[in-house]
């Protein structure tokens, strides 16, 4: 029998080159090596019977063509044509994303997803993002109940100190001893993260996560409001004495806020503004070793006082909510031109609130305030990667470095105008065409600097606690500060102490 050689190019994504070769004797080695093309053949032998039942006809001169050179003759092939595995899937929830609803905050996800979907990421791996949905805004309740059933998905985008909640439970893999040690690329480029981000990301010393993004609240500030009260932008370093008499300039210029309806400050009782005063003050929300709450202090009871001050004694923030709701009216707005500074957390809004009020031209970022330091609060988000199988693992792993790696951290933040958790982005191309087109946003970039994440897994359980103060304080100017502070600080180092002893 004439010996039979041949090749097979099988095309398509994630598809397998070549054919599997046996010997109806045995194995037969076969090794092919494309060497310069050859001259014409001879004409060949005349052909034995074909399985059509015919003589075959003598053979015709073979052709000019690659050499192929093989080991042994081959007596037989059977050629099996393999079939690629079909892509691994990696499911992303966000709970930038609700109900099919995609806010502002989102759309950088949906960026990513498309653009590793599209070739950057690995081909044989779909990217697939999906809603964090069912439970309202309860993204922790959520996760731990489809944990259990078994249907966690496989990333999840949220509030970064939820990994001491979900690592605490056993849910997640360890990150550094699971991937990044054996990771001599990504291990390397872990100093780019900025300290407080990275920092935040541990609990009890395992790394549940890596930051994805973070944030930071200071005051939106429209110049044509501050430009008529003949003051210019206030620049970092100016203290809280310098604030209270920006603001008094400003509510002079606008008539007293009660009957002209527009006001000096706004968003001043929120619970992140409250603690970015303490922190200025001095002091902290936790202890050393986070075990206790240590806002019963003088710096805290000092921020909460400044917060009482602008609201009744200096009058220039916007009147707690019930003042307009008990009135008929509705309450102010910054996007109406009745606010001049109105405190609020960076993302693209920065740019959509400045079309209504008249362009860029008219909105600056005030920096923060300064009492015994400046200082701001970068909350934010990490993405987290829960256990599933050793090899389901490698795959979430692979999208994971990738999320976080710099170009796409940088393209995310670019997209969505949130702060980028890598120092290394602010060189990107892409985010630094960002940072030219909107100059405004520099002053939350900067903030990065002189930022701080607080972070334990109980810290959300806080915020009613301590808005329902701020609230009395804003609301009532009689309300007794120490007193109410006190109380509350005991109501919530109840629930700490309860948390640490049920986790420790």
């Amino acid at each position: 029998m004439a010996e039979l050689t041949r090749r097979r190019y099988i095309g398509g994504v994630g598809a397998v080159l070549g054919g599997v070769l046996a010997a109806a004797c045995g194995e037969v080695e076969v090794r092919y090596v494309e060497g310069p093309a050859g001259a014409a053949g001879p004409a060949g032998a005349q052909g034995e019977k074909g399985s059509a039942g015919v003589a075959g006809a003598k053979g015709a001169s073979g052709s000019s063509g690659k050499t192929i050179v093989v080991d042994k003759p081959v007596t037989k092939v059977v050629e099996k044509t393999i079939v690629a595995a079909p892509a691994t899937k990696v499911v992303m929830w966000t709970g930038f994303w609700r109900g099919g609803n995609m806010s502002d905050r989102g759309t950088g996800w949906t960026d990513l997803t498309n653009r590793w979907n599209a070739g950057a990421g690995d081909r044989n791996i779909t990217f697939v993002l999906q809603p964090v949905s069912g439970q309202g805004n309860n993204t922790d309740a959520k996760i731990i109940s489809n944990y259990a059933a078994g249907t966690t998905p496989d990333l999840v985008h949220t509030a970064y100190w939820s990994g001491g909640v979900y690592g605490g439970k056993g849910m997640l893999p360890e990150l550094k001893s699971t991937f990044i040690n054996a990771d001599k690329q990504y291990a390397a480029s872990m100093d780019d993260f900025f300290p407080h981000l990275i920092e935040s990301s541990y609990w009890k010393g395992k790394l549940w996560g890596l930051p994805q993004e973070t944030n930071a609240d200071l005051p939106y500030t429209n110049l044509a409001m501050v430009r008529a009260a003949g003051l210019d932008k206030l620049k970092l370093g100016y203290t809280w004495d310098d604030f209270v008499e920006y603001a008094k300039t400003i509510q002079q210029a606008l008539g007293p806020g009660k009957t002209s309806g527009k006001w000096a400050m706004g968003h001043m009782m929120n619970t992140v503004v409250w603690w970015n005063l303490v922190y200025q003050a001095g002091g902290s929300i936790f202890n050393g070793d986070r075990t206790k709450i240590t806002l019963d202090t003088a710096a805290a009871l000092e921020a909460l006082q400044f917060v009482s001050d602008v609201h009744h004694k200096h009058q220039v923030a916007v009147p707690h909510s019930s003042y307009y709701k008990d009135a008929g009216k509705a309450s102010p707005s910054f996007r109406k031109g009745q606010i001049a500074m109105f405190y609020e957390t960076s993302a693209s809004r920065l740019v959509s609130w400045a079309k209504d009020i008249g362009g860029l031209e008219n909105m600056y970022v005030t920096p923060s305030p300064t009492n015994k330091r400046p200082f701001v609060a970068n909350f934010g988000q990490n993405t987290f990667l829960f256990k599933t199988s050793t090899k389901q693992q490698e795959a979430q792993w692979k999208v994971m470095r990738w999320l976080t790696s710099t170009e796409q951290a940088a393209h995310y933040a670019g997209v969505t105008m949130f702060l980028a958790p890598r120092k290394s982005v602010l060189q990107d191309p892409f985010y630094a065409g960002i940072r030219k087109k909107y100059p405004e946003f520099e002053t939350f970039i900067e903030s990065l600097s002189y930022g701080f994440r607080p972070f334990h897994p109980i810290l959300p359980s806080f915020f009613g606690d301590l808005g329902g103060l701020l609230g009395s304080a804003a609301k009532d100017p009689g309300t007794n500060l120490k007193d109410g502070l006190s109380e509350t600080v005991r109501v919530m180092n109840a629930k700490f102490s309860k948390w640490n002893t049920d986790n420790a």
